[in-house]
């Protein structure tokens, strides 16, 4: 090995050993194929073969039957050559080996998942560096083990397990006696586990989930001499066997001779890890892995150098709030009060996505959000674009439809009266104003509309009664969001001129009416939903009058419609932006969008967070 290189190796085992990594650790990390990132991308396979003669380990013999390993190599190739299925079986036959050899760094489950989606996502994006598919499981492994040590030294990690991370989660099968049975088994095991030394701990745990280990491939992973891997895992059974034995309470258990033998310990082994600290959901099991496998294949098919779901942090990985727009302001003021936002796109979705966050009342527990704009203004779109969010965000609970509307003025009931920059939230639903029998002599709404969503209205209604008490968050919101966004500042108030029959005529007193100078007002009541561009004051008045209406607007019902039939709840906040009548401009459309936007934001921020599927308020 090159003077520049040992001195490299032993300046990083240097600064390991100054981080508290074990002994173990270092000779892990310290092994001939762990060379810098520069010098591993470059490596071949011959320069990997002088390296392991120079370390005194034997070349790798692939002449045997099929191993895990090779099966991989198979499964690699058929995938680059095409095969989707491969990817499936790629990441069944991967994951529980880069999951359990992660785990033993002592990492959380999250933070291992996160280190195991990682290395997935490292193998899409250099899929074209791993030339020969026989070096695929070193490529993997020595990837999973970069990235679970620089996540454990951040995280200053050094236990292999706590003992409040040791729940069962034994799936139901047999009897309860059966079950209760297997549980105190794994984890007696699981105890005893944790008192052999660290190197037994990390060589049990591999040799566990792999039926017919490949010891030269395995050498290189665990940093140990192929000829001593045998050796060092019956030392570790004969310790671990012992361990066994003094303990009453495993003797009635397994009572059993055979329960001491090698093959009937290691399926003990598999077990109880499988108890204690189960893989993440789907891996091991012949269900689809739709955040994983589904992703990774969408990328690939799609030539993307990486899927972008799986870059995300994780607080937005599964939003719980869907946030729909349908104009290119109401979407701009949307993506300003969303935190950490990422964009986001899904392999088979047209729609483009934004992902984050809004905080909620539980510091620590924001509300994941996802946010998209409409291709085209109208019901339908809007109702194709909340079916593909729902399809696919499945987590999504809660549909808002945030942008502008068309205000319905009453300048003869001044408690009523709706003016431009107003906040109007459907609270009391959606009138499909189109959606009717039409009969002669008579013309009737065709069937009921669902009810907005009763945990969201609630908040509005928690939000109310802030105000009378002088509480008005979204106007604190509201400035910070034009702070960042002067272009959608309130226009000049002389430009709310208010119409009736081609007149104009004065808005009610300010007082009278509720209006705060420069301020929105916020209008609980019924919107107004159809698809057509309302310019007309006279059938906005008899709409109005028919219907009780406050706004006017022309995606709400579709958004409503298709929320209600994923099984999800829905909310519809306007802002102003117009009379709906012949004069409609678009100098109020940045200021409505901004104030339909902050107070979206001031809703959730008073809603607790929220479950997925149920409108369970944790």
């Amino acid at each position: 090995m090159p003077n520049d290189a040992r001195d490299g190796l032993a300046d990083t085992q240097s600064q390991r050993r100054s981080h508290g990594l074990t002994e173990f650790d270092e000779l892990l990390e310290g092994t001939s194929l762990d060379l810098s990132p520069s010098m591993q991308d470059a490596a071949t396979d011959a320069d990997v073969t002088a390296v392991r003669a120079l370390a005194g380990l034997p070349s790798v013999d692939r002449s045997a039957d099929p191993t895990s390993w090779e099966l991989a190599a198979r499964e690699f190739a058929a995938w680059r050559a095409g095969d989707r299925d491969a990817l499936d079986r790629l990441v069944r036959l991967l994951t529980p080996v880069l999951w359990h050899l992660v785990r033993a760094y002592g990492l959380d489950r999250q933070s291992a998942e996160d280190v195991v989606q990682t290395t997935w996502l490292a193998l899409v994006r250099n899929v074209d560096s791993v030339r020969d598919p026989q070096a695929l499981l070193r490529w993997m492994t020595t990837t999973a083990r970069r990235e679970a040590w620089r996540t454990a030294r951040a995280g200053r990690q050094v236990n292999v397990a706590e003992s409040q991370t040791l729940e069962a989660a034994l799936p139901a099968v047999g009897g309860p006696d059966t079950t209760v049975l297997a549980e105190r088994t794994a984890h007696i095991l699981w105890r005893h586990i944790g008192e052999l030394p660290e190197r037994c701990r990390r060589l049990l745990r591999v040799i566990a989930f792999e039926d017919r280990p490949d010891y030269a491939s395995l050498s290189t992973e665990l940093g140990i001499a192929v000829g001593s891997i045998g050796p060092t895992r019956g030392r570790c059974l004969d310790k671990l066997r012992g361990l066994l034995a003094a303990d009453p309470e495993w003797s009635k258990l397994r009572a059993a001779p055979s329960a001491h033998s090698d093959p009937t310990l290691r399926r003990g082994l598999r077990d109880a890890w499988e108890i204690v600290d189960p893989a993440p959901t789907g891996v091991d099991s012949a269900a689809p892995l739709p955040l994983l496998t589904h992703a990774l294949w969408g990328a690939w098919n799609a030539g993307q150098r990486a899927p972008q779901d799986l870059g995300i942090p994780r607080a937005s990985r599964h939003p719980v709030i869907g946030l729909v727009t349908a104009l290119p302001e109401e979407f701009a003021a949307m993506a300003a009060v969303v935190d950490d936002a990422v964009e986001w796109s899904i392999a088979g979705d047209p729609a483009g996505y934004l992902c984050g966050t809004i905080p909620s009342p539980l510091p620590g527990r924001p509300h994941p959000v996802v946010l998209t704009l409409l291709t085209e203004p109208g019901t339908n779109w809007a109702a194709t674009a909340v079916a593909n969010m729902l399809r696919s965000f499945e987590s999504v609970d809660q549909v808002v439809m945030v942008g502008i509307a068309a205000g319905v003025p009453s300048p003869r009931q001044p408690e009523r009266h709706v003016r431009l920059g107003d906040i109007v939230v459907g609270t009391w639903g959606i009138i499909d104003y189109d959606h009717v029998v039409d009969r002669p002599g008579e013309v009737a709404l065709r069937q009921g509309f669902p009810q907005p969503s009763e945990v969201l209205s609630q908040r509005v209604k928690r939000l109310a009664a802030g105000e009378l008490q002088g509480r008005r968050p979204w106007e604190d919101e509201l400035a910070l969001l034009l702070q960042r966004m002067p272009g959608f500042a309130r226009p000049d108030p002389v430009t709310d001129r208010l119409y009736v029959r081609d007149r104009p005529v004065p808005h009610p007193d300010a007082v009278a009416s509720g209006h705060r100078a420069g301020m929105p007002k916020v209008h609980e009541g019924r919107i107004g939903s159809a698809s057509r561009s309302l310019r007309n004051a006279d059938r906005r008045d008899a709409l109005a009058r028919e219907y009780d209406l406050r706004a006017i607007e022309v995606e709400g019902s579709g958004v409503g419609s298709a929320a209600f039939a994923g099984g999800r709840d829905w909310l519809v906040v306007r802002g102003i932006s117009d009379y709906g009548d012949q004069r409609m401009g678009r100098l109020w459309r940045p200021y409505a969008s901004a104030v339909a936007a902050a107070y979206t934001r001031a809703l959730l921020r008073r809603c607790p967070p929220i479950t997925s599927h149920g409108s369970r308020v944790l």
